[in-house]
């Protein structure tokens, strides 16, 4: 990593500037790619839970999101999304 990319890791307001700023250095992707570790306590799932039911709810989603097959070219991250399976089949709703 160079020195000059520190910033850009660090903020994503400054990695924006730099990309608005040098679109001639940014390498272009083919198609959309994104991976996200979803959890219940993540600021998206906390924001939008109004009730101990929709929070049960998305918890049983998450279940089932963790079970899903990967495609093929997502195997690299198997190990992480086991890990996340894992913890997932750990956790219990107390009544």
């Amino acid at each position: 990593m160079r020195s000059t990319t520190a910033p850009l890791i660090d903020s994503h307001v400054e990695a924006s500037r730099w990309f608005v700023a040098h679109p001639h250095e940014v390498k272009r992707l083919g198609e959309p790619l994104s991976v996200m570790n979803r959890t219940l306590a993540s600021m998206t799932s906390l924001r939008s839970i109004p009730s101990r039911f929709g929070l049960i709810r998305k918890f049983r989603r998450y279940k089932r999101l963790y079970r899903r097959a990967l495609a093929a070219e997502l195997s690299w991250c198997e190990p992480y999304v086991a890990m996340m399976r894992d913890l997932m089949d750990e956790l219990r709703v107390k009544d």
